[in-house]
């Protein structure tokens, strides 16, 4: 016992002199850099040609990069990282599926990972989870401080911007800067439209905008045999990120199958989804989580969509006649309206309706269902043979669940576009481009 005693001092000795060194480790390795940490194979932007003429010649390379980053995030290294943070006052989902992406690319022209930090009024992997990407991985605030700029100084806010000059200027000066983590809010896919589009007028004179413009297709030439062959149009490019970077999680996949099952559509049951959002102040009730929101259609406008819904089933060749035509809506009072069973039209009654960024409730039971119902309907709305979509950012959202992008979406009020890009027909005017 009198040996012990001494050992047992030692030992615990020697175990506070580890846990400091070890705590020293973590602290100098927070100013560690990817670049500088030679255990991680950095993203080279100047590397030789490789891959095939589709998009994964440079996705698997951005996968490898991105996948080396994590693990040098666990062994508290910081690398150059971009941040999606949804708080609060994000946008609707299409809003914040949008502003996603568009940080996606920014963080791959950019050659830092990318990750999501989104916890209003949900965390995002409840709906969605990773699927090519680690980008629910979070990163330590601490990294920060790798720069010369102060902590709060990487928050860089984006939604509904009025100057998207400005912030991408700043964006530029933060990266240029070395720091390591950026934090973006954002809630468009303007950004990620302008990374994608080829450099042709007089109007991209600014120096900041040059910088950015056609980053993506530049990194093409880098990666791709042939980036000739890869589609960059904006409804393309957002549809190849979404179907890699996102998978359903199985709780919204399995409401969507009772949903299905409601309207009594088989596995493979070819319809034709409408999507009407009024908008303005829907009527409370059990399943509906009131809020105000500008408005965006009338209930007149209904038979307008559904004669829009008739002309795909007569016109499109590859749709049988007898397709069913579902209506989803943010609105109970238009799916009892007396056109909807004229019409033969199909609801689902059990829709717990939800804005997720405006509704707000006592009851988060009754909040989460409406988030998950938010996610089952567009997931079911995605799988439709056709799409008739309206005014809203949810309605593209849909038509660009699958890759490459739905092949028959109209807007209303254009019924005779086959395939009506809603990002490109939306987004670029933010930007004038």
């Amino acid at each position: 016992m009198k040996v012990a005693k001494p050992l047992l001092r030692t030992s615990i000795s020697l175990l506070v002199l580890l846990s400091l060194c070890y705590e020293l480790a973590l602290s100098r390795g927070h100013q560690v850099s990817l670049e500088k940490a030679k255990d991680i194979p950095f993203y080279d932007s100047n590397a030789h040609s490789r891959g095939s003429n589709d998009g994964d010649c440079w996705l698997q390379p951005y996968v490898d990069f991105h996948a080396a980053a994590v693990q040098s995030l666990r062994r508290a290294h910081c690398v150059p990282s971009l941040v999606y943070v949804c708080d609060k006052n994000c946008g609707g989902v299409g809003d914040r599926m949008s502003g996603i992406i568009s940080a996606f690319y920014l963080a791959v022209a950019l050659d830092r990972a990318f990750f999501i930090d989104y916890k209003s009024p949900f965390p995002l992997t409840e709906t969605l989870i990773p699927k090519t990407v680690r980008w629910d991985y979070k990163v330590n605030r601490k990294c920060a401080a790798a720069s010369s700029f102060r902590s709060k100084e990487n928050e860089i806010f984006m939604v509904d911007s009025e100057n998207p000059e400005k912030v991408l200027r700043r964006i530029e000066q933060l990266h240029e800067s070395g720091t390591s983590t950026i934090r973006l809010h954002i809630n468009r896919y303007y950004v990620g439209v302008l990374l994608w589009t080829a450099p042709s007028s007089s109007k991209h004179s600014e120096r900041t905008r040059a910088a950015f413009e056609s980053k993506m297709v530049r990194k093409l030439d880098v990666y791709c045999r042939d980036r000739n062959a890869i589609e960059n149009t904006a409804g393309y490019t957002f549809s190849f990120a979404f179907t890699h970077l996102f998978d359903f999680a199985s709780e919204v996949k399995d409401r969507a199958l009772q949903m299905s099952q409601e309207l009594a559509l088989g596995a493979d049951a070819e319809f034709i989804a409408v999507h009407i959002r009024l908008g303005g102040r829907p009527k409370q009730s059990n399943r509906v989580v009131g809020w105000v929101d500008p408005k965006r259609h009338e209930m007149e406008d209904a038979a307008s969509f559904f004669d829009c819904a008739d002309s795909k089933r007569r016109h499109t060749g590859t749709i049988s006649r007898s397709s069913p035509i579902v209506l989803f809506s943010d609105n109970e009072e238009v799916k009892r309206a007396p056109i909807v069973a004229a019409r033969s039209v199909r609801v689902v009654e059990s829709t717990h309706i939800s804005h997720t960024d405006r509704s707000w409730s006592f009851s988060k039971k009754s909040m989460r269902r409406g988030n998950i119902d938010t996610f089952a309907e567009l997931y079911l709305m995605s799988r439709a043979s056709c799409i008739v979509g309206s005014n809203s950012t949810y309605s593209g959202l849909a038509s660009s669940l699958t890759f490459p992008p739905h092949a028959c979406f109209s807007y209303f009020g254009n019924c005779t576009e086959s395939r009506w890009d809603f990002w490109t027909e939306t987004e670029p005017r933010v930007l004038r481009l």
